[in-house]
């Protein structure tokens, strides 16, 4: 894991995120990130290098499959 990473999976883990237990595709592009803050669920993932383009922009399928687990 890179250092930036880890150090923001730190900050997210510090601030009451978890990382969401998951199996198949969705472990691919994982971790996900959970937490609840005032009855309000609230969802991260950390973008890394995987995640990006030849443009170094976060897939467009990555960003469904993120809003799919999160709905």
């Amino acid at each position: 894991m890179p250092q930036q990473t880890k150090q923001t999976a730190d900050k997210l883990r510090s601030e009451g995120w978890a990382i969401v237990e998951s199996t198949g595709f969705v472990q691919l592009i994982g971790p996900l990130w959970q937490r609840v803050v005032d009855k309000v669920h609230e969802y991260a993932l950390i973008a890394e290098d995987k995640h990006h383009n030849r443009r170094g922009l976060v897939q467009g399928g990555v960003l469904m499959t993120f809003a799919d687990r999160t709905c």
